[in-house]
């Protein structure tokens, strides 16, 4: 943060507020000041559980749309083939989500081909369709669709044109790239600005 502060990143967790970033629900921030350098057992985590929640919430109406919805998914596939397949790293089905999390886009960051960036004409060539997904493996990040729109209104993307297979853009892809100095290793996707990064208050 801004101020020097440290503090844990609340998603999913919380709610993102335009203007103001992510807040941690209650429950999170209770329970960052109920846990403490110890050692745990089942009963106790059992305990403290209870503590945190000492009443049932009230649950909003979508909750418990989805909440029925899933009962309803394990009553008619507990035999029978599921009727909407789950990809492994999925969160959602079409009628049923299993975490509430805001949509998120691929980007792609440290393709060595970014060197290129100067040159708005350029495209990317690879051999196949399984380069193709090498490349996404490597180098794909997922961010929250809202960063991705202001990266891109900020100029800290660039969307760039990846040709699989031949010189045909026919067979092409176009996804967003990230700009070299928004990415490294070893902090990750960032936008903020390197030089804003041990910023002062506004």
């Amino acid at each position: 943060m801004k101020s020097g502060d440290i503090c844990a990143y609340p998603a999913p967790y919380g709610s993102y507020r335009t203007g103001c970033g992510w807040e941690a629900s209650p429950a999170l921030l209770q329970t960052d000041n109920m846990l403490q350098k110890d050692k745990y057992s089942a009963a106790k985590f059992v305990d403290l559980v209870n503590v945190l929640y000492a009443e049932l919430l009230n649950m909003e109406a979508d909750v418990l749309d989805n909440q029925e919805e899933f009962c309803r998914l394990i009553g008619i596939n507990w035999l029978l083939p599921h009727e909407d397949p789950i990809e492994e790293d999925a969160d959602k089905t079409k009628n049923w989500r299993c975490r509430d999390i805001d949509p998120q886009e691929i980007v792609i960051v440290g393709y060595k081909g970014q060197s290129n960036f100067d040159d708005p004409d350029c495209s990317f060539h690879l051999r196949n369709w399984r380069e193709w997904r090498q490349l996404q493996l490597e180098c794909g990040v997922p961010c929250y669709a809202y960063e991705l729109k202001q990266a891109i209104t900020d100029g800290r993307v660039r969307q760039e044109t990846f040709v699989i297979g031949g010189e045909s853009k026919s067979n092409s892809e176009k996804v967003w790239c990230v700009l070299p100095q928004y990415y490294n290793e070893t902090i990750g996707l960032s936008f903020i600005d390197p030089e804003d990064e041990n910023g002062s208050e506004d």
